[in-house]
């Protein structure tokens, strides 16, 4: 099994995972063993919606599985839905919500607008849900949520709904590991029979004639120097199983730890990723302040889709200055 790991932000341009950065990493995974199957364990918090499903699409057609570990909300919750087998660490969460944008400038019409296309969306975004058995009624009571923003789902949630098919408890996947290592042939103590590779045609468990020397030497003796040595291989295979029973008892303890500081970790590491993009946003407005602003690159352009086109600078540096202030995410 190949894993292969996606966190961070959803986005083609400035984001930590896209379709692009996905392809890559399967790519590779498949040019070192093509027959071996590979695993997508996600942890986002969400991104660009076309990207999101973009990267969906890619990874159906790889027909790879997937895990949730650690939160895959908004779009990545979609992005997970992907695996031929969707699996989730017990202590892991979804977010589900309504799709949403940022209206900045603009009159009725344009809001009017921006609420159909929103709609459409929703409308892509559940039908990827009901593929996995959701009816209409209960996707959109996930959407609304309690309080109209949208749905967090526990690992239990999320296997009772069939969003997944497993939960996934981190110290039982290392006993799993080690279970598969001891059934392995190589690492079995066989029996003598199987050590000393002997058959009823054997010539080493044959009766030996009356003179040793007219079989050309003394079988019998060339039979206890091999199951000698075979012991003593068995011997040591109990003595590396131990050893590497008490290695996974370590890490069993150490991966116990390291869930009980997983949440403030995450916190830390958004507060710091929140520091840096208002750093860039702040440096870049300094760099930009006799740049035209996004609105007034769309108005110039004609047209958002030409603006983006002319002006990638410009629309980045209004996501990052817009998500430094929260407006958007």
């Amino acid at each position: 099994m190949k894993y292969i790991y996606l966190s961070g932000i959803v986005d083609p341009f400035w984001g930590e995972i896209s379709q692009k950065s996905v392809a890559d990493l399967v790519t590779a995974a498949r040019a070192e063993n093509a027959a071996e199957e590979i695993t997508v364990v996600i942890n986002s918090p969400g991104g660009d919606v076309a990207e999101g499903i973009n990267i969906y699409n890619y990874l159906r057609r790889e027909k790879v599985n997937t895990e949730i570990s650690g939160v895959a909300a908004s779009i990545a919750s979609v992005i997970a839905l992907a695996g031929q087998h969707v699996a989730i660490y017990d202590n892991s969460t979804m977010f589900i919500h309504h799709a949403w944008c940022y209206l900045g400038d603009g009159n009725a019409d344009d809001a009017r607008t921006a609420a159909d296309r929103m709609d459409a969306i929703d409308g892509t975004l559940a039908s990827i849900y009901a593929s996995r058995g959701l009816d209409q009624e209960k996707i959109t009571e996930l959407m609304d949520g309690p309080d109209g923003k949208g749905s967090m789902i526990t690992a239990a949630q999320a296997l009772d709904l069939g969003l997944v098919d497993e939960i996934l408890d981190p110290a039982k996947a290392v006993a799993a590991c080690m279970t598969a290592f001891r059934s392995h042939p190589h690492h079995t103590k066989p029996s003598n029979k199987e050590d000393t590779h002997m058959t009823a045609e054997d010539p080493a468990i044959t009766p030996a004639p009356a003179d040793p020397q007219a079989a050309g030497g003394n079988p019998g003796k060339a039979e206890e120097v091999e199951t000698t040595e075979t012991v003593e291989t068995g011997d040591d295979e109990d003595v590396r199983i131990a050893e590497l029973e008490k290695k996974i008892a370590e890490l069993e303890k150490k991966l116990g730890e390291k869930n009980q500081s997983a949440a403030a970790q995450s916190a830390q590491s958004a507060q710091l990723k929140a520091s840096v993009k208002q750093a860039r946003t702040q440096a870049a407005a300094q760099q930009n302040q006799t740049k035209l602003s996004w609105p007034e690159c769309i108005k110039k352009a004609g047209s958002f889709a030409k603006a983006c086109a002319e002006y990638p600078d410009e629309r980045q540096a209004y996501i990052e200055s817009e998500l430094a202030k929260g407006s958007i995410r």
